[in-house]
């Protein structure tokens, strides 16, 4: 698939109606054009804290990502919504998810708008 399908993929499967922040990672294979997105569940789903702030299942992440990583695929970006506000990066964003990302994606669905940092 291609990188903005990826990204039509990973809004669509990201959606909440209950407003907590969903997400995933993006990888492309190292040999080619081809990106896969990965929906991984957020761990704090249904507390408090799941409006404003992802945190991704790490035992999901390794069911997901090894077969992929196995096959030449390497993580390209990291992706999460902000289901109330806008793209623009938390203090938890900037301080502890960007530094370990080379590429960082926000979808803000209050405002239909997804940003891409670098």
């Amino acid at each position: 698939m291609t990188f903005n399908e990826a990204i039509h993929l990973a809004k669509k499967e990201t959606f909440r109606e209950d407003l907590e922040e969903a997400g995933g990672f993006i990888l492309k294979d190292q040999n080619s054009d081809d990106f896969v997105w990965l929906f991984i569940p957020n761990d704090l789903s249904g507390t408090k804290e799941a409006p404003t702030l992802y945190s991704a299942n790490r035992r999901e992440y390794t069911k997901k990502t090894v077969p992929l990583f196995m096959k030449g695929y390497r993580l390209f970006a990291s992706f999460h919504t902000h289901p109330a506000f806008s793209a623009t990066p938390s203090r938890v964003d900037t301080k502890f998810l960007f530094k370990s990302f080379k590429n960082n994606i926000i979808y803000s669905v209050k405002d239909n708008q997804t940003v891409m940092y670098s």
